[in-house]
């Protein structure tokens, strides 16, 4: 005979737990040894809406980068430059901006490589189509 677990909706019911939405649920199911078997993270429904960089604030972390970026503890810094966002929001915002710019660089380098393949193509067969 196998044995049935309960399903997560199941094991909150049996619990009867009532909570505000804004709080974070974390539940761990433990096997015979102790050790979680199973993790259960349920995030907040009420988030805020991305915020926006502003042109401005963007402008001020890329002249921030410039300065600080050699230094220690360089997120605080930057922070403290751009003067509207926290360290972590800084830092992910140039690590995406950074992969924007690198994909668009390399999508670039890979039509310019195109292109002049292209047109040395084109040149050896105008060369062989000419008369002589």
């Amino acid at each position: 005979q196998t044995e049935s677990f309960p399903t997560i909706p199941e094991l909150v019911q049996a619990a009867n737990w009532s909570m505000p939405i804004e709080e974070t649920l974390t539940m761990k199911l433990f096997g015979s040894s102790g050790d979680p078997i199973f993790s259960f993270n349920k995030k907040r429904k009420n988030r805020a809406k991305k915020d926006v960089w502003h042109e401005s604030e963007h402008d001020r972390l890329v002249e921030a980068v410039k300065k600080y970026w050699k230094l220690r503890g360089k997120w605080k810094l930057i922070s403290k430059a751009v003067g509207t966002r926290s360290a972590s929001q800084c830092k992910s915002h140039h690590q995406k901006f950074k992969e924007r710019m690198d994909m668009e660089s390399s999508s670039v380098q890979y039509r310019k490589s195109f292109a002049k393949r292209f047109m040395e193509r084109v040149q050896k067969e105008l060369r062989k189509a000419e008369p002589g």
